[in-house]
């Protein structure tokens, strides 16, 4: 702590409010206010070149975006590694710079044991870091590791009780684990405080799907697509479902994404899930297929206890793709009926 100290150099208060007003953009994870995060982002490095948060800042935006399938992944990834590794130059005994690391790592490159590595350094330089626990909370679950994943959850909240992100997040988690029912109850309760929140959408989504409450799912697979601005895929939701019902509905979902292709950017996985929905296992597999190949970063999230596993959880081709990606192929039950 003394050599940290000794090597803090001293932050222009101008950049470090840019920074933060960057931040409060990056934390709900729209299009609009990914735009909005790098603009400050850049203005705090016009005021301090040599700001490492403010890289960190840069490197976050483009990962939200590969996230979210907004332009090509190979440009997105580049970019996200520059900005970070000039942060780590300037400051490598920063937290968030390791956490950063570790996102890179675990969604982009699929390097298990480096991505916890870095978020084990993260913790240990920051142990109330909630951003650094609760995302490693994630990959403990999808490494079926389940009792460390929900203590890592458990402190994140601690730490951080009212971050909307955190408890989204840990929504998340919960759900890698098969555990819908607590995921369903803290998905409910964060949107009364935080009525856009992405991961809580989502959540409910699949929660609500998997216990066949359909009509209500089919809400909140509008709620995440009108959340990312997509209205052309909610649109073919709606008139999907007036033709064929719920498995009209997220076919015609799946339909609207591949007809964004190549423009639009739309992510393999999120394909995969709309098939998976409508019981369609040889298009499932295809788009999962396609997300391997082009390292879609929400790949690894197909092993977790969800839609995809409860509809491929004894097919070879699924099994094998699991060992592809170094992911568990073990049999843990979710707590709701497939």
């Amino acid at each position: 702590e003394e050599a940290r100290f000794a090597k803090a150099r001293q932050v222009d208060p101008e950049a470090y409010a840019l920074y933060l007003q960057g931040m409060s953009h990056w934390y709900k994870l729209t299009p609009p206010d990914l735009d909005a995060a790098q603009k400050y982002f850049e203005s705090a490095l016009k005021k301090d070149p040599n700001y490492a948060l403010a890289y960190l800042g840069m490197s976050s935006v483009f990962r939200g975006r590969a996230q979210m399938g907004l332009a090509p992944l190979q440009e997105l990834r580049s970019e996200a590694r520059r900005y970070l590794l000039k942060a780590m130059e300037l400051d490598n005994s920063s937290a968030e710079a390791h956490f950063a690391m570790a996102s890179l790592k675990t969604w982009h490159e699929w390097d298990w044991a480096g991505a916890e590595a870095s978020f084990r350094r993260a913790i240990e330089l920051n142990p109330n870091y909630a951003m650094a626990r609760v995302f490693y909370s994630n990959l403990l679950a999808l490494l079926d590791r389940p009792e460390e994943a929900v203590e890592q959850g458990r402190r994140a909240l601690e730490s951080d009780p009212i971050n909307p992100i955190i408890k989204g997040i840990y929504c998340l988690t919960l759900g890698n684990l098969g555990r819908y029912d607590e995921a369903i109850i803290q998905a409910r309760s964060l949107l009364k405080a935080s009525p856009d929140n992405p991961s809580a959408h989502s959540i409910l989504w699949e929660g609500l799907h998997l216990k066949g409450e359909l009509d209500e799912a089919l809400e909140e697979a509008k709620a995440v697509y009108t959340h990312i601005g997509l209205d052309s895929v909610v649109e073919s939701m709606s008139v999907g479902y007036e033709t064929g019902g719920y498995s009209g509905a997220v076919r015609a979902g799946a339909e609207a994404l591949i007809a964004l292709l190549p423009e639009g950017y739309s992510l393999p996985l999120d394909i995969a899930n709309f098939y998976a929905m409508a019981g369609d296992k040889d298009r499932t597999v295809e788009w999962l297929e396609k997300g391997y190949e082009i390292r879609d970063p929400n790949m690894p999230y197909f092993g977790g206890e969800g839609i995809v596993k409860s509809l491929l959880r004894d097919d070879p081709r699924y099994q094998d793709l699991l060992r592809r990606m170094n992911l568990p192929i073990g049999d843990r039950k979710s707590d709701q009926a497939p």
